[in-house]
């Protein structure tokens, strides 16, 4: 969770859904009300753009800028097994926006063919710039993996 600049509630993470008719975890991202008055925006993000839907995404970690962009943290399974998999980091737009729109890929670990990589954590350390931290899972162990991403 995070708050943003005007007090309202940014939740992320992952649901299990049917697609055609395979099951995936489908990413999603909730703006609530600083008032408490209920949900007033909501994405998903299936995949990575340009891939089947069938693949699944995961949110773990959600950051937001002074102008009120929020950057989401995870993974996005690249191969429909779930043994290969991208850790990412998304973008969705300040829901003032006007038209509020969905979600940029701004960044993805492609790290090797035969492990997960996936982001656990999330840190905006300038206007510019966010480290993510996470974990590269293979047949044989895993290691830690973190970068500074710069942003758009």
């Amino acid at each position: 969770m995070a708050v943003d600049g005007k007090g309202r509630i940014v939740i992320v993470g992952s649901f299990e859904v049917s697609l055609n008719p395979d099951m995936t975890s489908t990413a999603y991202l909730d703006v609530f009300a600083a008032n408490g008055s209920g949900l007033t925006a909501s994405a998903m993000f299936y995949s990575d753009f340009g891939a089947p839907n069938q693949y699944a995404a995961r949110f773990n970690k959600v950051v937001v800028d002074s102008v009120g962009n929020m950057y989401c943290a995870g993974a996005w399974e690249t191969d429909g097994t779930g043994v290969a998999g991208n850790a990412i980091v998304v973008r969705f737009p300040s829901i003032d926006s006007s038209p509020w729109s969905g979600a940029d890929r701004i960044w993805r670990y492609d790290g090797p063919a035969s492990g997960v990589d996936e982001f656990y954590t999330l840190l905006r350390v300038s206007e510019s710039a966010v480290y993510a931290a996470g974990m590269r899972m293979t047949g044989g162990g895993s290691q830690g993996i973190a970068d500074r991403i710069s942003l758009p």
